[in-house]
């Protein structure tokens, strides 16, 4: 695949995102799999939106309504949420030297999107993927859903993967196990 691989994660919620929430959480905390949870950080600093956009669910909107990086465009949150899960693995490894990823500049000068780089950061002498996906109603199917998109594992372009949940109730970080929810 070109692009990557999805990792998605799903649950039935009858509309209560709480409930579908438990219940991914449940899937990633099982001991079935090797995925870990790193860090969950608190959205101390709500904020008010300013207006409801037309295209997104109710139950969604009702949701995250006050929830702090809502309000932002996709991009810019995943770059603030990067850069919050890049300082909780820089916490969570003191003493490794946590650096950046070689960002090479396309031909016209500019830089790749962060989520086209083959790797985000390094941490000693591992390459650190990070993405991030917001807890998402679909309403045909009636379920929550994160989704991860274009996750290239084939050619191992880096050796961690840290999952960023953003969530009305904070942001997870786990480091995925490479077969949780891939398709």
């Amino acid at each position: 695949q070109a692009r990557g691989h999805t990792i998605q994660l799903r649950a039935r919620g009858k509309g209560c995102w709480q409930t579908a929430l438990d219940k991914m959480l449940d899937r990633l905390d099982s001991p079935s799999n090797d995925c870990r949870l790193l860090a969950k950080v608190q959205l101390q600093d709500p904020r008010l939106l300013d207006e409801l956009k037309a295209q997104q669910c109710p139950l969604q909107l009702a949701a995250y309504k006050g929830v702090a990086l809502f309000d932002l465009d996709c991009k810019r949150r995943g770059q603030i949420i990067q850069d919050i899960v890049r300082s909780v693995d820089d916490k969570l490894n003191t003493g490794t030297d946590v650096g950046h990823a070689k960002s090479p500049f396309h031909g016209d000068g500019s830089r790749p999107d962060p989520q086209d780089l083959e790797y985000n950061w390094a941490r000693g002498d591992q390459r650190v993927k990070c993405r991030s996906s917001m807890l998402r109603y679909v309403h045909s199917q009636k379920s929550w859903r994160f989704t991860f998109r274009s996750i290239q594992f084939d050619d191992a372009l880096f050796d961690d993967l840290l999952l960023a949940l953003y969530t009305p109730r904070g942001i997870y970080v786990y480091r995925h196990d490479f077969a949780l929810g891939v398709a």
